[in-house]
């Protein structure tokens, strides 16, 4: 989200060579206007999901440089202590924004209600939906669940494998004729929805290549290979707009 506002903001630049120095002023005042919106108690607002938009901010704030010791951050991160899981985008990324505070006694049992949430709600084709077990899914909510998964593990926690198993499953199955992958399986693909397929893929533990048989050869992962091609071919029609 940072960087996609980053970009927005040295538009004007474009066409033009975009210097360190702007974009490090653009990172100073999309901080101080995250800043300047945080409530009263620590969290950031957004219709029906105070506690994604809140680690969403929290992980925003780490990005831009700020020490995880500063106020807004602090008072972020008790708001997300305190809250309760609810639903898939706000779980997978309570994992992530309170990743840099793992090791803390007081942090841990936040971050395994999260896991056990997320790992609760998934529904038996392996992807997720936004709050409960749901005969339907979509990757916007599958991905952020992966995202949180993939904090979890670097934290050291139990990540079941039959929860990791069935939701590799569901990407492979799903991945399009040509490379990408839709907001849900058989459907068109989308830029977006094949970013969080490749990204999914790695967190999952597929790899992009693997030393061969013969030495200096590597073997490539077919469908991480053809997931980034999509990516390429679609960056290359459509340009950053």
């Amino acid at each position: 989200m940072l960087v996609g506002t980053i970009l927005a903001v040295v538009q004007p630049c474009h066409g033009a060579k975009v210097r360190d120095e702007d974009v490090r002023a653009a990172i100073a005042a999309l901080s101080h206007s995250i800043v300047k919106g945080q409530n009263g108690d620590g969290s950031w607002e957004y219709p029906g999901y105070p506690v994604g938009a809140t680690a969403l901010m929290v992980l925003a704030l780490r990005q831009s440089g700020m020490a995880i010791q500063d106020d807004p951050l602090l008072a972020g991160v008790e708001y997300l202590l305190d809250s309760k899981p609810q639903t898939t985008y706000g779980e997978g990324l309570v994992l992530c924004a309170l990743e840099p505070w793992g090791g803390k006694a007081k942090v841990r049992p936040r971050l395994q209600r999260a896991l056990d949430f997320l790992c609760a709600i998934q529904g038996n084709h392996g992807g997720w939906s936004y709050k409960a077990r749901s005969r339907g899914y979509d990757f916007s909510n599958t991905q952020f669940a992966i995202l949180g998964l993939g904090a979890a593990q670097r934290l050291g926690m139990d990540v079941p494998e039959k929860v990791r198993s069935k939701a590799l499953d569901l990407w492979l199955d799903s991945q399009n004729a040509d490379g990408g992958w839709g907001y849900t399986a058989r459907s068109a693909s989308r830029l977006s929805m094949s970013c969080a397929g490749v990204a999914s893929l790695n967190l999952l533990g597929v790899e992009l290549e693997r030393p061969g048989r013969t030495c200096g050869k590597y073997e490539y992962n077919r469908g991480l290979q053809n997931g980034l091609k999509y990516i390429g071919k679609q960056l290359g029609q459509e340009g950053l707009r």
